[in-house]
């Protein structure tokens, strides 16, 4: 009974690991602080098409989150996706 409760406790108890959906995807685009509207998922990726806002280069950008099978991108307003960092 200890071991399921302590397990249960590991499974859903824990803050979220640093591969967030929003931490990995800052990571590879170069941006800070991606918050989609209605909440990013933890785990997992949002719908295609997603409204979201982040910082680049000091200034707020306004875009949408592109979702194509396991593939994620970032398109700003303007709807010019975004190039991922290397």
């Amino acid at each position: 009974m200890v071991g399921l409760v302590g397990g249960l406790y590991l499974a859903f108890c824990q803050p979220p690991k640093d591969n967030t959906f929003a931490r990995e995807t800052e990571r590879v685009f170069g941006v800070e602080r991606i918050a989609c509207d209605g909440g990013c998922p933890v785990y997992g990726l949002p719908d295609d098409r997603t409204p979201a806002s982040w910082m680049h280069d000091g200034r707020l950008i306004r875009g949408t989150i592109l979702v194509d099978g396991h593939k994620v991108g970032l398109a700003g307003a303007d709807g010019e996706p975004l190039k991922a960092v290397e």
